[in-house]
C-alpha cells in the first residue's frame, strides 16, 4: 500500500512540474513595451529598406509612431504577439511582433504602403 502511495505522489509531482513548465514557455509583453521595442530596433528596420530610416543619421525619421494591437488572449494585459504599424509622414509599415524570453522579440515585415 505504501509503495502505491509513493508512486502516485511521484507521478503527481512530475505531472505538476511538467504542467508548470509548459505554461511558462509563452513569453508576454505589454503593448507599451512592444511599441517601445519597435522604435528602438532601427538596425532591423534599416535592413528592410522601407524608408523608415534617415540615410544620413541612420536613425528613425522624425515623427515615427508605433501602434500595436495584441493578438490572441491577454494575460494581465500582456500578449504573446502583436500586429503593429510603424507610421511616418510618407510610409506605413505593418509588422508582426512576437515576444521572446528575457525581453527579446522578433519582428517580421508584413506590408509596406506609401502615402
Amino acid at each position: 500500500m505504501a509503495r502505491n502511495t509513493i508512486a502516485f505522489l511521484v507521478a503527481a509531482l512530475a505531472l505538476a512540474g511538467l504542467a508548470q513548465a509548459a505554461t511558462q514557455t509563452v513569453q508576454r509583453h505589454s503593448k507599451q513595451q512592444a511599441e517601445s521595442n519597435l522604435l528602438l530596433s532601427s538596425k532591423q528596420l534599416a535592413r528592410w529598406g522601407a524608408g523608415l530610416i534617415d540615410p544620413k543619421t541612420k536613425l528613425l525619421r522624425d515623427n515615427t509612431i508605433a501602434v500595436c494591437k495584441g493578438r490572441g488572449q491577454a494575460v494581465r494585459g500582456r500578449y504573446a504577439d502583436f500586429d503593429c504599424a510603424l507610421h511616418t509622414r510618407t510610409v506605413v509599415v505593418s509588422v508582426r511582433y512576437v515576444a521572446q524570453r528575457d525581453g527579446a522579440f522578433t519582428i517580421r515585415k508584413l506590408s509596406v504602403q506609401r502615402r
